[in-house]
């Protein structure tokens, strides 16, 4: 390398010189490079991100604000009968075994039975119970230090009984009395998974939204409305394996729309990312096809060479995920393509209108009531489609191809949960195209601004009942609110309770959340018994107040420099 200093003679003297500045003379050697050497810098320059760049600098402090936001409003139990069998397959895989307990009140559901009844395979995917695995053990080696006074801490049926009018309508599908307190100890850990995934969802959307051009502010304006605004936050909660599906999807966006100025190991790692879909539910397959044309209109504009290696990094990540599957399939049945679902994988019964329109717009599952914020997405899809057109094509034929799909499924909302459950992995990306209208909030005209504001409103409104109000809780009281109606309901048509909670307008969140004590958080039961689980909730306290200064004090910093 031949290095050549450049000196230019100053107008009043000969001898007196300065410098040319740095980006002359870096312009004057690039243009002596040869063209091949060049195109290689500036990919090399491409690919390295900016020091300050923002969404790097508020990864952090966002990350441990917004997972000790969510832990603070835990409900302390895993609910309902799946979350419980995906509890369960954790504490196997703990003990290095893929069988699990089935449940003692259900012992059908969640999965199938082998060698006459020895075994019971869960049909769920391993992804969220393998995750959920670090928040096992964590609560095992805190187990020996639990205070007496917390053993009838999770008592649900002590409760239930009485203890506690709040709890009156909470059921459990495992132990959790005083002679079962390390399961139920144990399991309260678990439960925090969901929301240290979600904070990590919630960084990579930062990371896109800043990518993608965005500023800092409007960059976290999209990701706080993502974060308390939208399903994420309910999910946030619970013990579903969608909340895992919605960080490997929006990994996957986050790692192409770095891998445009990045190398072919970013189509590697999006195409990991997009595999952990699959290892939460075999069907999230069909996002390949959306995928796979966003990697070769990337592909498109590249030298051939360059054009193989991108593909097959995107090939090499993306097998990832499906071997997983396949490889846990076959030791437990000896067969790659064999779940466990069995009859369930075949009951693609539901006429397809009823369960299109019940995705969209259905008053128990709608997608459109549950995350209210996909109308400002859509009021900002023109302008955002200026920045991003793939990126908002992959979204738009994800939600397509997924509507599709389970509107044929016989329970499409996904059971007993809340809102559009399988809608739910592509949640934050539905909210990021919001941006392009955040952005400009402040030259809108006066009724726009109110409009979007509504729209916030409401957005946040649902979100809190959805929060505020156990989704098992809700189920079992509309069934019994069905059962002791039964004629008047089915008079008007409703042939069983589900018929209310997919249409029925008075059933429908924010409407019932008068109807129900608020009894879906933990906390408060935990101020009565002091001791390791109370400690948590300080440490999350003190993890929130610590992550939301360290992000104004990054803002700042960032401010200053701009």
């Amino acid at each position: 390398m031949i290095v050549r200093r450049v000196l230019i003679e100053e107008k009043d003297g000969p001898d007196r010189h300065q410098p040319i500045p740095l980006a002359l003379i870096s312009g004057l050697a690039e243009s002596e490079m040869d063209p091949r050497a060049r195109e290689q810098r500036c990919t090399a320059s491409d690919a390295a991100p900016p020091a300050a760049s923002p969404s790097r600098r508020l990864a952090g402090p966002v990350f441990v604000a917004a997972a000790c936001f969510y832990l603070l409003s835990g409900g302390g139990y895993i609910d309902g009968p799946d979350g419980t069998v995906m509890f369960r397959a954790t504490q196997s895989f703990a003990r290095g075994s893929l069988a699990v307990e089935p449940l003692a009140s259900w012992p059908e559901h969640g999965g199938v039975p082998v060698d006459g009844g020895k075994r019971f395979y869960a049909w769920f995917g391993p992804g969220l119970s393998a995750a959920a695995l670090p928040a096992y053990l964590l609560g095992r080696a805190l187990l020996p230090w639990t205070a007496a006074r917390e053993r009838g801490l999770f008592d649900v049926e002590r409760r239930r009984s009485g203890g506690e009018p709040g709890f009156r309508f909470r059921t459990s599908w495992y132990e959790t009395g005083e002679a079962n307190f390390a399961e139920a100890f144990t399991a309260f850990t678990t439960g925090w998974t969901n929301a240290l995934v979600t904070a990590a969802t919630l960084v990579l959307l930062l990371a896109i939204a800043v990518d993608l051009g965005f500023d800092a502010r409007t960059s976290l304006a999209v990701v706080a409305l993502a974060a308390v605004a939208s399903p994420l936050w309910p999910y946030a909660k619970g013990f579903f394996a969608e909340a895992l599906a919605a960080l490997g999807l929006t990994g996957f966006v986050r790692f192409a729309v770095r891998a445009r100025r990045g190398q072919a190991a970013d189509w590697a790692a999006a195409g990991a990312l997009l595999g952990v879909t699959m290892t939460t539910r075999v069907t999230h397959a069909v996002l390949f096809l959306p995928a796979a044309m966003l990697v070769l209109a990337d592909c498109r504009e590249r030298s051939a060479g360059e054009a193989r290696r991108r593909l097959a990094g995107f090939a090499a990540g993306g097998s990832l995920g499906p071997a997983a599957v396949g490889i846990y399939n076959l030791a437990r049945f000896g067969d790659p393509l064999q779940t466990g679902y069995g009859k369930y994988a075949h009951e693609w019964t539901a006429p397809f209108l009823e369960g299109f329109a019940g995705l969209l717009v259905s008053p128990g599952h709608g997608i459109l009531l549950y995350c209210p914020l996909v109308l400002l997405s859509a009021a900002a899809a023109r302008r955002f489609a200026e920045r991003a057109p793939r990126e908002l094509a992959f979204v738009a034929a994800s939600l397509a191809l997924l509507v599709v799909l389970y509107s044929k499924w016989f329970l499409w909302e996904g059971a007993w949960c809340w809102g559009p459950r399988f809608l739910l992995p592509l949640v934050p990306l539905l909210v990021l195209p919001s941006a392009a209208l955040l952005e400009r909030f402040g030259q809108l005209g006066r009724a726009a601004r109110l409009a979007v504001l509504a729209v916030v409103a409401l957005a946040l409104v649902v979100t809190a009942s959805g929060v505020a109000i156990n989704f098992v809780d809700y189920h079992v009281w509309v069934r019994a609110h069905f059962a002791e109606n039964l004629p008047r309901y089915r008079s008007e048509g409703a042939a069983n309770y589900y018929a209310l909670l997919r249409w029925g307008w008075r059933f429908a969140p924010p409407l019932y959340l008068t109807s129900l004590p608020s009894q879906a958080f933990f906390l408060p039961l935990a101020l009565g018994a002091p001791g390791v689980v109370l400690g948590s909730f300080a440490v999350f306290s003190a993890g929130l107040l610590g992550g939301l200064l360290w992000l104004r004090l990054r803002l700042t910093r960032l401010n200053d420099r701009a």
